[in-house]
């Protein structure tokens, strides 16, 4: 079946019609179906009279459109105006028309007219949160996985919403969903493998409470079933500490967009404050603040060590020797050589590990506080 005949399919097959879009200079306009009027195209693009109607083929013969015609939108969706009187007999054009592919009122161009749902998801960088439909005339549209094959010129207008089917749950104050390894019922150590390579050497707890000062523990081996939105904490056994120094940053806003409370700070040398992070429940410091610096090799350098704010209650009684005193942000922080990836840490992977993740490491961390 060629591209001409995506109207009559539909028709045949009593499915209601897609709903169909173009670009014409640089803007989207919605249509009415396949077959448009070329008049009627320029009346709504706001085009004069006196110019003419180009479809765009990324040519030097780009078709003209007849004045008194009827443009299919199959054969291409993407067109310009000229004044007519610059525009002289072409021709045939041998080459691929552009379309547009409408995804929530965003478009993108493309010259393809066969896709798929991955590579229409990764032109316009769908999260796997939601799913992706085709747009029609109806209140029921269809839903396009990945493998799916999209011709557009069967409609090329496209919306996306949340997945129905996800379960999500908070980890160290990150959100993880089904496409992530939640699933109803979960282990422990399948939670802790959400936020750690060695889950088998993690604590793990439920949180629970307005303020989430309750904790519930979780054996590793427990399975217990999921209920969306849930809190969970997921503590390191093993906390190394050293004398080994480096620093390094990541993911400021991911922090943020979930709830923890960070500052950046860019003189003497960049470093980042975590704010408030809490210590094991019942401890006397209650929270504190901690400080780590961003070397200029991030990525490639792997975090490393921490601060503490002078005279904190903490200092000497979290893993790691206390090192000298420094100044950031008009405050004295106390290094302390702690170090989570090196020794019989996990090893430094810049594609996953961050100040995201840095995070769960301080958690752990201040957790050890005697």
């Amino acid at each position: 079946m060629g591209l001409g005949d995506a109207g009559a399919k539909h028709a045949q097959d009593c499915r209601p019609a897609p709903k169909r879009a173009i670009v014409v200079n640089d803007q989207l306009f919605p249509m009415p179906g396949r077959l448009v009027k070329v008049a009627a195209i320029k009346e709504q693009a706001n085009i004069p009279k006196d110019h003419a109607l180009i479809r765009d083929h990324n040519s030097p013969h780009d078709v003209i459109m007849p004045e008194n015609g009827t443009a299919d939108l199959a054969e291409g969706t993407v067109f310009y105006s000229v004044p007519a009187c610059d525009v002289e007999t072409r021709p045939g054009c041998e080459a691929p028309a552009k379309r547009v592919i409408d995804v929530d009122d965003r478009w993108e161009i493309v010259v393809k007219p066969d896709q798929n749902g991955r590579s229409i998801r990764d032109l316009f960088n769908l999260p796997d949160e939601v799913e992706l439909l085709k747009d029609f005339e109806s209140p029921t549209d269809e839903i396009i996985g990945d493998d799916a094959s999209v011709n557009l010129g069967d409609g090329e207008v496209f919306r996306s919403r949340k997945r129905t089917d996800l379960l999500t749950i908070i980890v160290n104050k990150k959100k993880f969903n089904s496409t992530q390894g939640v699933k109803p019922e979960m282990t422990g150590l399948e939670i802790a493998a959400l936020v750690y390579d060695k889950p088998q050497n993690t604590t793990v707890s439920r949180l629970e409470g307005e303020h989430d000062e309750k904790e519930i523990p979780v054996g590793l081996a427990e399975k217990i079933k999921i209920h969306e939105c849930e809190k969970f904490k997921v503590i390191r056994n093993d906390v190394n500490a050293g004398f080994q120094s480096s620093r390094v940053e990541r993911e400021i806003a991911l922090l943020r967009e979930n709830g923890v409370n960070v500052t950046l700070l860019t003189e003497p040398v960049p470093a980042v404050v975590y704010v408030g992070i809490p210590t094991r429940p019942g401890h006397p410091a209650g929270s504190s603040d901690v400080l780590v610096k961003v070397p200029g090799g991030y990525p490639a350098a792997f975090i490393d060590n921490a601060y503490l704010p002078e005279g904190s209650p903490l200092l000497g009684r979290v893993p790691g020797g206390v090192q000298g005193a420094e100044t950031f942000g008009g405050r004295v922080w106390r290094q302390i050589s702690i170090h989570p990836y090196s020794g019989n840490g996990a090893a430094w992977n810049k594609d996953r590990y961050g100040f995201h993740t840095y995070y769960d490491e301080m958690l752990s961390w201040l957790y050890k506080a005697n």
